[in-house]
C-alpha cells in the first residue's frame, strides 16, 4: 500500500484546519520520511497466516532495555490475575538474547512459573536498524509484530508496559468480551490524537485485543505500521494498527476504567525514550517510573527523587542523567499521577506503604514551589 491513499479523497478541498499536516509540502515530506521507514521495516519481518489456532488468548508487552527493572511491577499485578485462558505471555525486549542477561530472564521465570512467560528479542539486523532510528514506535512496532507472528491464539492483547492491570479478571473479561462480540479489534479507548477524533471510531492500541488469523491472512507486518494519507478532506498521520483498522475488520470499543481497572498513566515509555535520544526535554509522566522501580525492588531511585522533589523549587529534573522538564504537571497532573500511585499499591498491598506516601507528598510540594501553577493546597 502506498503512504498516501488518495482514493479515500472525497475530491474536495483539504480542510488543513481539521488535518494534522497544516501544508501540502509539510504533508508530502512526512510521506517521504514514513516512505524510507516502511521500505526498511518490510525487510525485517514477515508472517504465515494462523490456520489452526489454540483456545484461549496470549498477552504481548513490549518491553525496554534500559527500563527492565520495572517489568516485576507490571509481573506482580498480572500474577494476580485470573489468567485461566492466557496460553502465553509474550515479554519482548528490543535487544538481541545475547547482550541480555540470562540471570534476569531465570529470575523471572523462577518467580513466575505459574505465568505462561516466554521472551522475545530482536535478532542482530532488526536490532541494529532500530537502535539507528531510536523512535519509541518502531519498537512498539517491531515487539508487536514478533508476538503476532508467534502467537499460536487467536487473540492477541497489546499490554502496555506502563500498563497495570488492578481489576483481577481484566484479562479474562477482555476475551470474554472479544468471544461475545465477534470483532476484529477490541479496543479500550478511542484514539483521540493527531486530529482523529472518536467519529473515526478507532480503538487505541493501549490494551487493544485482536484477532490474529484475521490480521495474519489480511495483512503484511508492515501495513501495521504508521501510514500518513489522505483521509477525506484531511490529511493524516494513522498510528501503528490504526490504517488496519480502517482498510478492514470490524472495530469495538468497551472503555476500560482508568485507573479503577487499569493503571494507565499513557506514553510513559515513549517519553523514556524520547528523553534519553535527546529529542524531547518535557516529560512529567516520567515522574511514575521512581514508584514502579520501587514496586519492582529497587527503592533508591524513588527516594532519591523524593528528596529531589523536595528541594527543587521548579528546578529542571535529573532523569537517567537526562534533564527533564514538568510544565504541565499542576495540581491535577499531580493528583492524576498519584492516584494511579495509590490504585496500585492498594491493589498490591491493600494499603499505601509509608515511603510511597512520602513520594506522593512531595510531588505536590514540588507542585506548590510552582506559584500560580498550584491552586489548591495539599491536603485541602
Amino acid at each position: 500500500m502506498n503512504s498516501v491513499d488518495r482514493t479515500a479523497s472525497d475530491g474536495g478541498r483539504v480542510d488543513f484546519a481539521r488535518s494534522k499536516y497544516k501544508s501540502w509540502p509539510q504533508f508530502y515530506k512526512k510521506v517521504a520520511v514514513r516512505a524510507v521507514f516502511r521500505a526498511y521495516l518490510r525487510t525485517l519481518l514477515k508472517w504465515e497466516p494462523l490456520e489452526d489456532p489454540e483456545p484461549g488468548y496470549s498477552v504481548v508487552i513490549a518491553c525496554n532495555y534500559n527500563l527492565r527493572g520495572i517489568l516485576d511491577a507490571n509481573l506482580q499485578l498480572i500474577a494476580k490475575q485470573d489468567v485461566s485462558n492466557m496460553k502465553a505471555l509474550f515479554v519482548a525486549f528490543e535487544t538481541t538474547e545475547r547482550e541480555f542477561p540470562r540471570a534476569f530472564i531465570d529470575d523471572t521465570l523462577r518467580k513466575y512459573p505459574h505465568l505462561p512467560i516466554e521472551f522475545l528479542f530482536y535478532d542482530a539486523y532488526q536490532s541494529k536498524g532500530l537502535r539507528t532510528i531510536d523512535w519509541p514506535w518502531t519498537y512498539a512496532w517491531l515487539s508487536w509484530c514478533k508476538a503476532t507472528a508467534r502467537c499460536r491464539t487467536r487473540y492477541l492483547l497489546l499490554h502496555d508496559y506502563d500498563a497495570l492491570p488492578v481489576r483481577r479478571d481484566f484479562f479474562e473479561d477482555r476475551y470474554r468480551l472479544i468471544r461475545e462480540g465477534g470483532q476484529v479489534y477490541l479496543g479500550c479507548d478511542f484514539y483521540r490524537h493527531n486530529w482523529i477524533t472518536t467519529d473515526d471510531k478507532l480503538a487505541a492500541t493501549w490494551e487493544l485485543m485482536f484477532d490474529v488469523c484475521f490480521v495474519r491472512r489480511r495483512f503484511r507486518p508492515v501495513d501495521i505500521f504508521n501510514v500518513v494519507r489522505r483521509y477525506g478532506d484531511r490529511l493524516l498521520e494513522f498510528d501503528t494498527f490504526l490504517d488496519a483498522q480502517k482498510r478492514d475488520g470490524t472495530t469495538s470499543v468497551v472503555v476500560a476504567e482508568v485507573p479503577g481497572e487499569l493503571v494507565h498513566l499513557s506514553q510513559v515509555i515513549s517519553q523514556h525514550t524520547q528523553v534519553l535520544n535527546g529529542r524531547q526535554k518535557s516529560a512529567d509522566n516520567l515522574l511514575f517510573v521512581p514508584y514502579m522501580l520501587f514496586v519492582s525492588g529497587s527503592p533508591r531511585t524513588m527516594e532519591e527523587m523524593t528528596e529531589t522533589l523536595k528541594d527543587s523549587a521548579w528546578l529542571d529534573l535529573v532523569y537517567f542523567g537526562k534533564t527533564i522538564k514538568t510544565p504541565d504537571l499542576d495540581w491535577a497532573r499531580a493528583e492524576w499521577i498519584t492516584r494511579h500511585i495509590r490504585a496500585t499499591e492498594l491493589s498490591l498491598n491493600g494499603e499505601v506503604r509509608p515511603a510511597v506516601e512520602g513520594y506522593c507528598d512531595a510531588l505536590f510540594r514540588y507542585v506548590g514551589t510552582g506559584g500560580e501553577r498550584s491552586k489548591v493546597p495539599h491536603g485541602a
